[in-house]
């Protein structure tokens, strides 16, 4: 598909957050809405038309009763050099994972560190995302995460009330993902299958 519709608004969030972050002003920025809402395409459809070719470290959290501590900044590690990612494991104090988070992400060129399904992160992973909120002056980086919004669980209001901090704060921006307007469901089964007119309405109007 060409085109997110009405996510063109939200991708030039995005765009216009990584070019912030070229410039040295490093950014935050959280990608929220309910399950299914398309955060994952955005992202996709934003690394895809990235200007400048971002160097993109990608990490994910585990939907696990115990998720891997720190496992989306492990998986980001291990795409650069696996010898480094186990270092982080074998550090003894938080204070310094957290330094050798930021001294991986912050490289020459502009990076983009991507941390998919927030609502399952650990606790640890939660505490990176406000360390690299408070240290991103100066940085060509680009911290990009999405949350689903609605889950139950302690991790995931603590998620949510990260978001309100960082929104509240101004360290970071949120971008709030709404479902389609009928209009656009209509436009988008247009282009996607050739829908005939009658069956489009029926399926928008549901």
């Amino acid at each position: 598909m060409s085109a997110l519709l009405e996510r063109a608004v939200a991708e030039q969030q995005l765009h216009r957050a990584l070019a912030r972050a070229r410039g040295g002003v490093g950014q935050l920025v959280l990608v929220t809405g309910e399950a299914g809402i398309g955060k994952t395409a955005l992202v996709s459809s934003f690394l895809e038309h990235a200007a400048g070719s971002p160097t993109v470290l990608r990490g994910a959290c585990d939907p696990v009763t115990t998720p891997r501590p720190l496992g989306p900044l492990i998986d980001a590690a291990r795409s650069v050099d696996r010898e480094l990612a186990d270092g982080l494991l074998s550090r003894r104090s938080r204070a310094e994972i957290f330094a050798d988070a930021l001294a991986l992400l912050d490289r020459d060129d502009t990076t983009v560190f991507v941390l998919e399904d927030l609502h399952w992160a650990d606790h640890p992973s939660l505490e990176l995302l406000h360390f690299l909120g408070r240290h991103l002056d100066g940085k060509k980086l680009g911290v990009l995460a999405t949350l689903r919004t609605g889950e139950r669980g302690d991790v995931a209001r603590e998620a949510e009330d990260l978001t309100r901090s960082l929104r509240d704060q101004g360290v970071g921006g949120v971008v709030e993902l709404s479902p389609l307007s009928p209009e656009e469901v209509e436009e988008l089964l247009e282009k996607a299958f050739r829908i005939p007119d009658p069956a489009r309405r029926r399926f928008a109007s549901r």
